[in-house]
């Protein structure tokens, strides 16, 4: 994926709970939800998708998370939302509104054969232990993947992947401190919630082209 083309689209309420977005061109959907059914519902589909990858243990995740700022407690906010992004098909699981994870998103974080991605991610893997008892197994920092050890994700995106367009114009003013634990989400929030899982996926990607192996 170039830099060339549209960097994002307005975004499509395909279903009530199932949006498409574009970044670059490219489309992704979004399943925003806090009903247990519909995660179990993603992960089986993500599984059976990439079920080649998954069985030879390097299938691939963008993995995020959102809370609400509270400047009260800075840096020990509970977990709000949860997001997974696998190729071009993204999660935002309303964890704070379902009260806890099902057993599926417990299985899929602490399995093994799934590698998840994003810069800082040991941070990620905190918060989710601390506040909702939820292990990530297998996590990797994108910028030891890249060599460079205080690289923003922008940056990467720039170096390897050849986006010219700033993430930080891709996602409306704010919205990372807007209210994550909101009922509903809204379009910003949503794109802002799938963009670095998505932009994380697709790093990780290119880094095992680059090194011709998994």
């Amino acid at each position: 994926m170039g830099s060339g083309g549209g960097a994002a689209g307005s975004i499509s309420d395909v279903s009530n709970d199932i949006f498409v977005f574009e970044v670059f061109g490219r489309r992704v959907s979004a399943t925003v939800t806090r009903r247990q059914k519909s995660v179990r519902r993603w992960i089986h589909q993500v599984l059976h998708i990439h079920r080649n990858c998954y069985r030879r243990g390097d299938l691939v995740a963008g993995l995020g998370v959102q809370w609400r700022s509270d400047p009260w407690n800075a840096g020990r906010e509970p977990v709000a939302t949860i997001q997974i992004c696998v190729d071009r098909r993204c999660l935002v699981f309303q964890i704070s509104r379902a009260g806890k994870a099902p057993r599926a998103l417990e299985r899929f974080l602490a399995d093994p054969s799934v590698t998840f991605v994003n810069v800082g991610i040991a941070a990620f893997q905190r918060r989710l232990q601390e506040h909702w008892e939820l292990s990530v197994i297998r996590a990797v920092d994108l910028r030891w993947r890249a060599s460079i050890g205080r690289a923003s994700l922008q940056q990467m995106a720039s170096n390897f992947l050849g986006w010219d367009t700033r993430l930080e114009d891709l996602k409306p003013p704010g919205v990372g401190l807007s209210d994550w634990e909101a009922e509903s989400l809204d379009e910003g929030q949503i794109r802002y919630a799938c963009l670095h899982a998505y932009t994380s996926f697709l790093l990780e990607k290119r880094f095992r082209e680059l090194c011709g192996s998994s």
